[in-house]
């Protein structure tokens, strides 16, 4: 094996060969760190942090979509990703933000209800509706919840 910086296996597989460009994953990536950086700016109106969540939530989600087709065409990635999915579908944190983010799409509901300002910083809650999942409970360290950086790099 002969693996490079990317953490391909240069001698198995061919990244060229791609259907698409990786270029659409690092997009989306980009998009949804943007959105992140936006809703962390302060002070915003729950409405504008509302607005910024949803774009953010949206855009992260769509990561995967972007990742499954380019790599679906990578031998080994569905036995890869598959086993991505299944700890991601396990994890509390995770499946609140895609259940969020479909409930924000799909039935127009915006999980920021409010927010205060108090001695230049702001705060923003998620109010309740019958169809929304409790938040967490805690701050949340959006990478390694999601998924072990060593695991970040796909390996045929």
């Amino acid at each position: 094996m002969n693996d490079d910086a990317t953490g391909w296996a240069s001698d198995r597989y061919d990244p060229r060969r791609l259907g698409r460009s990786f270029d659409a994953v690092d997009h989306k990536l980009l998009e949804a760190d943007y959105f992140l950086e936006a809703l962390c700016r302060e002070p915003l109106s729950p409405v504008e942090a509302s607005f910024y969540f949803s774009a953010f939530v949206s855009a992260a989600r769509s990561v995967t979509f972007a990742l499954q087709a380019v790599m679906k065409v990578a031998p080994g990635f569905s036995s890869w990703y598959e086993h991505r999915r299944v700890r991601l579908g396990a994890n509390p944190t995770a499946r609140w933000f895609v259940t969020t983010r479909n409930l924000n799409q799909k039935l127009g509901l915006a999980p920021i209800r409010g927010g205060t300002f108090i001695d230049g910083r702001t705060a923003y809650w998620f109010g309740d509706h019958q169809d929304m999942p409790p938040a967490p409970e805690r701050d949340v360290d959006l990478p390694p919840v999601f998924i072990p950086p060593g695991e970040l790099v796909f390996r045929p």
